[in-house]
């Protein structure tokens, strides 16, 4: 039953479903017990997470946001047990942060939580689980790119997260950080029907290497920067692309230098954490996106207050008392006249004596 419903929950929500094989990095997870062997990995972003059979659960790799909810931020190249995870049923990944679906019925996630995306009623990043707030019943779960959705046994489905496209489904276009109801939606049937991932078109180009850069320039945008993709497709790179994340900017490169592996993304807003995700195009078509591994954020530049030291001009102040004649002339002036008063002394003193 709960297989057939996380099937329906995939469709609804524009993700694949195959019990068994993974159905894409971010496939939705089931919440069948028996199903522990079949649906035991999740692929995120750039971390991968395990559900083992005693109903705990590990996970590696990129941490730079808590995803592997081990109470670190520290990159793991070898499993690492979740932190006070336990009867765990399902697991499932979005691009920076990882939710796991419980026996009970409740919901637990961890990691990258800017847009509410882990349902705590915070944006605060969490390196070890945390429950996601008014929430039970859980049948399913699919947290996607920044926010994450579940499916309920009574046949209804809640949000929450980034909603700037109102992929909430609550009629607002707000983002929210505890789960909401998908509106107008009740009574979710039942499908057998499952879908395979869709083939990667070899014909355009493949992704950047990991990973772009962006960095905050002094006017307050940002320039961000790539390598040439592994794979061309079926031509010659002719362009790239940058989008931000959340949307506020986007670049290309126009007109094309192959040399030119860089654009600068404008009109962007202060105190927002940005990512950006990479394409490159060919004459067949662009290819699957990389995106930054760090969010940037453009911090409002403060005036600067200090006061500037003024210089005291030096002033010489006068000497009080007689002061010495300036002496003039060369050396040999100064001796002959010293000599001549030496002699005059002498003369005087001789005088005195003979007139005693």
């Amino acid at each position: 039953m709960r297989r057939c419903l996380a099937a329906i929950v995939g469709l609804l929500l524009g993700v694949s479903v195959t019990v068994g094989v993974f159905a894409d990095a971010n496939e939705t997870a089931v919440g069948d017990p028996n199903a522990l062997a079949q649906a035991s990995l999740s692929l995120g972003g750039y971390h991968t997470c395990a559900l083992l059979s005693d109903g705990t659960a590990k996970c590696w790799g990129y941490n730079g946001q808590g995803q592997l909810g081990d109470g670190t931020t520290t990159s793991r190249s070898t499993p690492v047990a979740v932190s006070s995870l336990s009867g765990v049923t399902a697991i499932s990944s979005g691009i920076y942060h990882t939710c796991a679906l419980l026996s009970d019925g409740t919901v637990k996630c961890w990691g990258f939580n800017t847009y509410g995306q882990l349902g705590d009623g915070t944006t605060t990043d969490r390196s070890t689980p945390v429950v996601a707030s008014s929430l039970s019943g859980a049948a399913a779960i699919s947290p996607r790119g920044f926010h994450t959705c579940a499916l309920l046994s009574d046949g209804t489905v809640k949000c929450w997260g980034f909603n700037t496209y109102g992929q909430l489904g609550d009629g607002t276009t707000t983002s929210r950080s505890t789960p909401v109801a998908v509106s107008l939606l009740t009574g979710v049937g039942v499908t057998t029907t499952t879908t395979a991932p869709p083939a990667s078109n070899p014909r355009v180009p493949g992704q950047v290497p990991p990973w772009p850069e962006a960095v905050v320039t002094a006017d307050g945008s940002v320039r961000v920067s790539w390598d040439v993709p592994f794979q061309d497709g079926a031509g010659s790179i002719t362009g790239y692309r940058v989008v931000s994340f959340p949307t506020g900017g986007s670049c290309v490169t126009s007109p094309f230098d192959a040399e030119l592996l860089s654009c600068v993304v404008a009109g962007l807003e202060l105190d927002v954490d940005y990512l950006f995700e990479v394409f490159a195009s060919n004459g067949v078509g662009e290819g699957p996106g990389r995106m930054t591994q760090q969010a940037v954020r453009i911090v409002p530049q403060v005036p600067d207050t200090t006061v500037p030291e003024t210089s005291v001009p030096e002033t010489t102040v006068p000497a009080v008392g007689p002061q010495p004649l300036p002496v003039t002339g060369s050396d040999d002036e100064l001796v002959m006249w010293s000599l001549l008063l030496v002699a005059f002394g002498a003369f005087v003193v001789l005088r005195v004596r003979v007139s005693r």
